[in-house]
């Protein structure tokens, strides 16, 4: 073989290892079939070589349509990745020729693309960087990657890092509740509900649409035995609020609150006659948990001259758990006052001072209600179907 045959040999050799690595396709898909550059995705950034050189401007419907975060006309290139299982990764680009980066990421397949996200500007210098979370593990997401900046083009490189699900926070759950200090006057303080579980064996708080994603806190009740617990919006628009007596892991609920604050739709709870020196437990979660993020609680010493109960009408009953067998939970009567507009209960010398409570009838259709001495050892009970 000639010396010139044996260089063109090794230019084809080289170049066609060049595009078998690849370096991101000019197009996601060819027809139906996937054609973007498969990327690997790994617990840390481990970079591929990419390169706009060559490429052209992909606008048509199948292709995503023009990204969000850029202008007309930028040569781009794609690629390709399966989700881990945590769902969630940070997809980055670094400078090589190329120094003002602009990404956008797809969910869907070839014909149907849907855009996730897009960024020119969040990684190292004006490269792109896209942060993601709650992807579907073991989906297909597509990457689509130009120059900022118009018709230039360049090479540069990219890596999908797994950043692996976050952990839940400290007072996830109630045994390890944030302890709270009672305040003179309400002094909010900031939390979040960011990556908080589900409850597991608390009894449910019964309002708010729970379903799940809430944080505990713990506070010693004072020696007026009265508290008040009031939140306020952060990231949480919208959020729900249940207070317990007994020990963390064998909860009584006590009372349960979804927009009964001045601040929004936010929940407030006031609960007078508790046991001095005793622990109440705080749940925190988001109405329906579609929302996860920061939100600000106070509670304070509701003093001697506290306000009326939380429950002192039947719009703010408190919900009561239907048992198999009586088990009985304490209530208390402080402050109460009596209920307007409610149908006379015509038994038990009725004079007002009441306290409501409302339970979901079970399939039987058929319920007991009873109840045992405290303070109170002569009362009075009436119970009423319809609404608040």
């Amino acid at each position: 073989m000639s010396a010139l045959s044996k260089y063109f040999s090794l230019l084809v050799l080289v170049l066609s290892f060049q595009f078998a690595t690849g370096q991101g396709n000019n197009t996601p898909c060819s027809g139906s079939t996937p054609a973007a550059t498969v990327l690997p995705v790994n617990g840390t950034c481990v970079t591929s070589a990419g390169t706009t050189v060559g490429a052209n401007f992909a606008s048509n419907a199948n292709n995503g349509g023009t990204p969000s975060c850029t202008v007309t006309g930028a040569p781009d290139v794609w690629f390709m990745f399966t989700a881990p299982a945590s769902g969630n990764l940070i997809i980055d680009t670094g400078a090589g020729t190329m120094t003002n980066s602009g990404m956008s990421l797809y969910s869907g397949s070839c014909g149907s693309f849907t855009e996730v996200a897009c960024d020119n500007n969040s990684g190292t210098g004006n490269m792109a960087q896209i942060t993601a979370t709650g992807l579907t593990p073991g989906a297909t997401y597509w990457v689509r990657v130009w120059n900022v900046g118009g018709s230039g083009t360049g090479t540069f490189t990219i890596c999908v890092q797994d950043t692996g699900t976050p952990s839940a926070p400290a007072n996830d759950n109630p045994c390890t509740a944030t302890s709270l200090t009672v305040g003179a006057a309400c002094s909010f303080s900031t939390y979040t509900t960011a990556n908080a579980t589900a409850t597991a064996g608390a009894p449910a708080p019964g309002c708010a649409s729970y379903s799940g994603g809430d944080v505990w806190f713990q506070v010693t009740v004072p020696a007026s035995g009265n508290l008040v617990f009031d939140s306020n919006t952060g990231g949480i628009t919208d959020g729900g609020m249940a207070i317990y007596s007994g020990t963390c892991g064998s909860l009584t609920l006590l009372g349960c609150n979804d927009d009964g604050s001045t601040n929004g739709l936010m929940p407030m709870i006031t609960q007078p006659g508790l046991t001095p020196g005793s622990t109440i437990w705080i749940r925190f979660w988001e109405y329906f948990n579609d929302v996860s993020g920061t939100f600000q609680l106070c509670v304070y010493d509701g003093g001697s001259t506290a306000g009326a109960p939380a429950n002192d009408n039947p719009c703010n009953a408190t919900v009561v758990a239907v048992g198999s067998s009586c088990s009985f939970s304490t209530y208390t009567n402080a402050n109460a006052t009596a209920s307007a507009g409610v149908p006379a209960p015509g038994c038990a010398s009725y004079s007002g001072g009441d306290v409501w409570f409302q339970v979901t009838v079970p399939a039987s259709g058929a319920l007991t209600f009873d109840t045992n001495t405290g303070v109170i050892t002569d009362g009075g009970m009436a119970i009423y179907s319809g609404t608040c």
